[in-house]
């Protein structure tokens, strides 16, 4: 349809005349997004508002994805939903676990490196397998997390505790795919090796949450 729409256009254009321009990337990014977890758009910018209204107009994706602006009688959206300590977070490497443990999250030029470490959770129990493979099992769900948070992509490398226990890491490696699968960008759990190295490949289809916000502030 947009392909028809084009050469429609262009037959009427003059030389040069510019026939497509690709959406912003926080547009695209709502594109993205149909389907997955997400269930609406709340903003508290008027102007904003009127350029997400008519992008999802356009492309027929007002149903998929309802947009509300924020009442500013319920007090500042900021404050309510803790947007800018929620922004300040994710640009911590240290990531707290529930039951506390916490992960390492460092981005290098080649890859991601993220270090599950048990922390508070260090048990003084003699079974610290259960220990190792309940703090693992935790940082599962929030390494992926992290990955659709940070918009993390390429190459990771998962520094999970060690573990004896053959069918502890399976568990562990098996929840990872199953947490990742949920991701809406291409994620491929590769393999752990004897050390607990597992790697993960994420397809980059745009810059990382912190380049991002970089580029905003230059």
């Amino acid at each position: 349809k947009q392909y028809e729409q084009i050469t429609k256009q262009g037959i009427h254009r003059t030389v040069y005349s510019v026939l497509y321009r690709a959406a912003d990337g926080y547009l695209s990014q709502i594109r993205d997004s149909l389907g997955g977890q997400s269930t609406g758009i709340l903003t508290d910018d008027e102007e904003l508002y009127a350029q997400i209204q008519t992008y999802l107009e356009a492309g027929g994706l007002q149903d998929s994805m309802p947009l509300t602006l924020w009442d500013p009688d319920h007090g500042k959206m900021d404050a309510v939903y803790d947007i800018s300590r929620t922004i300040e977070k994710v640009l911590r490497p240290k990531v707290w676990l529930r039951g506390g443990g916490y992960l390492i999250i460092q981005p290098t030029e080649a890859l991601i490196a993220i270090d599950v470490n048990t922390g508070k959770a260090i048990s003084k129990k003699k079974d610290v397998e259960k220990t190792f493979l309940k703090v693992n099992m935790e940082a599962v769900e929030e390494i992926a997390r992290q990955l659709r948070l940070r918009n993390l992509s390429g190459m990771i490398l998962i520094d999970f505790i060690d573990m004896k226990d053959p069918e502890h890491k399976e568990k562990v490696l098996q929840a990872l795919e199953r947490a990742t699968a949920k991701d809406p960008v291409q994620t491929t759990v590769v393999d752990m090796t004897a050390l607990g190295l597992v790697e993960v490949t994420r397809k980059k289809v745009r810059k990382s949450f912190y380049e991002q916000l970089k580029k905003g502030q230059d």
